[in-house]
């Protein structure tokens, strides 16, 4: 007797096939990116909507060469959307799924990110539960298996956030670095009565990926000059203990209540230079900070 899909099945599978259907699946030529490395924007002149090349109320779809996919999910929470959000590339796809400006969970077609992977490299499972978790995941399509996992008593709700969190890191992580492929936004509600909600942070989630990355590419104007100033933006402070920022990130915004170049910051802090400039960039993106123009200092 076949499996019977449940109504969120129905529905993501169903905007899963109008999605895939649009994606061209190329890369860009050589000439295309040399002409977008050429076409970098000064920090000091940068608009936020203009440099994002989006409409703020419409993310739609394009290519990742031209807008990081970064800034794609900032506008994704800061103006609280909901729908289904892809990215692609020649040899993956991955997919998530916002309610309000919040990741309700992500999925991605590599399979180091399902999260029986994710759970075994957390070391919340052992092996042979890690085979169980997989068959669970083959014969649901991946839906629900934390929930079933909990069910079966191997791991308890707060294992399985964490799990979520780390799964959604990586996936934004993976899709932050992507060189080239498409995006797409799909504005419309999901059906809530199959999915378990957790409160995964996702702000917090959201610079951490970012934290970790090993370049900004196309954000990298944001924070490419030392003597750019920024300011922490007038209920900063507030929103970041709101959305449980971490203290790196806290300490970085208190840094910068009254206006200051990023180098008389950086001077004041105990991390790397990248780890700084991503969380900045991250920041600004999700609203924290604003930039007030460039200082004249050497």
């Amino acid at each position: 007797m076949p499996k019977k899909e449940t109504l969120l099945e129905k529905e993501l599978n169903e905007i899963n096939k109008q999605q895939t259907s649009k994606f061209r699946r190329v890369q860009p030529s050589q000439s295309s990116l040399l002409q977008h490395k050429k076409s970098g924007i000064k920090s000091e002149d940068i608009d936020f909507s203009t440099f994002l090349k989006l409409d703020e109320t419409k993310l739609g779809e394009g290519h990742i060469w031209d807008v990081h996919p970064g800034a794609i999910m900032a506008l994704a929470i800061k103006h609280k959307k909901t729908g289904v959000m892809t990215f692609c590339d020649a040899i993956s796809e991955s997919r998530m799924y916002w309610q309000d400006g919040k990741l309700l969970y992500a999925r991605s077609t590599k399979p180091e990110f399902r999260i029986d992977q994710v759970l075994f490299g957390m070391g919340l499972i052992n092996k042979a539960q890690k085979h169980t978790a997989a068959d669970l995941w083959e014969s649901s399509g991946g839906m629900r298996t934390g929930t079933a996992l909990i069910q079966m008593q191997m791991i308890n709700p707060i294992e399985l956030t964490e799990a979520i969190k780390e799964q959604i890191r990586m996936i934004i992580h993976d899709v932050c670095a992507m060189p080239a492929g498409d995006f797409a936004f799909r504005s419309r509600g999901l059906p809530s009565a199959e999915y378990v909600a957790f409160d995964i942070s996702t702000e917090r989630v959201f610079i951490r990926s970012f934290r970790s990355l090993e370049q900004l590419n196309e954000l990298e104007s944001i924070s490419s000059s030392l003597k750019s100033k920024f300011v922490t933006k007038t209920d900063a402070i507030t929103r970041a203990h709101h959305t449980q920022l971490e203290g790196t990130d806290i300490n970085i915004l208190n840094r910068f209540r009254k206006t200051a170049s990023l180098k008389s910051v950086f001077a004041d802090t105990n991390i790397g230079l990248q780890v700084f400039k991503n969380t900045v960039t991250a920041l600004y993106l999700l609203d924290y900070l604003g930039m007030t123009g460039a200082d004249n200092a050497a």
